[in-house]
């Protein structure tokens, strides 16, 4: 390379010491700033709970499946009976846990369809076992989380928790309109996958 080749781009490199790729090349960028400021994510609204006044699901309301098993770790809150009545008429088998050690007792020692937790910190150990399951494992259970601070439905939320179903406590009246509706709607979602990998939840 010879002498005015070397100073033609020394004194090339000079002139752009300090400038940016943005003021080099300001076409570039253009497009990219314009999409940075009208790409804005909308997070949409919780669902509207109005339809639960007019659900009807007619013979699906007087039982869920034959005879599933479910768990109830919710720590003897006053929820929990209602819960428990609710389940049993739709044909579960209700289990409850009074601590987070004995609802990770049970959940260790046997397999359960259906899950309601808590959704306060004295449960976090419950979820966090049910993250850790297997794929496999974690599948086959329905997890429902139930809290005063939740929205009902809200699938952002549900996944944000890593539930399958998020339940405020003041629509627990209607506990078996939503869990139908829940439980189809994970059913029509899954269903195709579950049948490919030749599982039955």
């Amino acid at each position: 390379m010879g002498p005015h080749i070397k100073g033609k781009i020394k004194k090339t490199l000079s002139s752009l010491a300090g400038q940016s790729a943005q003021s080099l090349f300001p076409d570039l960028f253009q497009n990219e700033s314009a999409k940075a400021e009208s790409s804005t994510v909308i997070v949409p609204p919780p669902p509207d709970m109005n339809w639960l006044a007019h659900a009807d699901f007619g013979e699906q309301q007087k039982r869920a499946d034959s005879a599933p098993p479910a768990l109830l770790a919710l720590g003897g809150k006053p929820q929990q009976e209602l819960i428990a009545q609710k389940l049993a008429r739709m044909g579960y088998v209700v289990t409850t846990a009074s601590s987070t050690a004995q609802a990770l007792e049970r959940l260790s020692a046997n397999k359960y369809r259906l899950v309601f937790c808590g959704a306060d910190a004295a449960f976090e150990e419950v979820l966090r076992f049910v993250n850790r399951l297997t794929t496999d494992q974690r599948r086959h259970i329905y997890f429902v989380l139930v809290g005063a601070d939740l929205h009902t439905f809200y699938d952002l939320e549900a996944l944000a928790l890593s539930a399958n179903l998020v339940i405020n406590t003041r629509d627990l009246p209607s506990l078996e309109l939503i869990l139908i509706k829940g439980l189809r709607d994970y059913e029509q979602l899954f269903r195709p996958l579950l049948d490919i990998l030749g599982s039955t939840p």
